[in-house]
């Protein structure tokens, strides 16, 4: 099956991005409620996105 490449232009500095995308906060200020970030020193780690009262069933969910 042939890979699929997805682009998206986003018009903001890198450092912006990477900094949004890279901590908690940032995920939290335009996505996200309550997102953990665990990464270690070798770059490896766990983000656990959660949004809380979602929807119009106010539910939950983590992914």
């Amino acid at each position: 099956m042939p890979s699929i490449t997805h682009k998206t232009y986003i018009k903001a500095d890198q450092e912006e991005v990477f900094n949004i995308l890279s901590t908690a906060e940032g995920w939290n200020s335009w996505f996200t409620d309550n997102t953990s970030i665990q990464l270690t020193p070798e770059g490896t780690g766990e983000i656990r996105l959660r949004w809380t009262e979602f929807g119009n069933k106010k539910e939950n969910i983590e992914d």
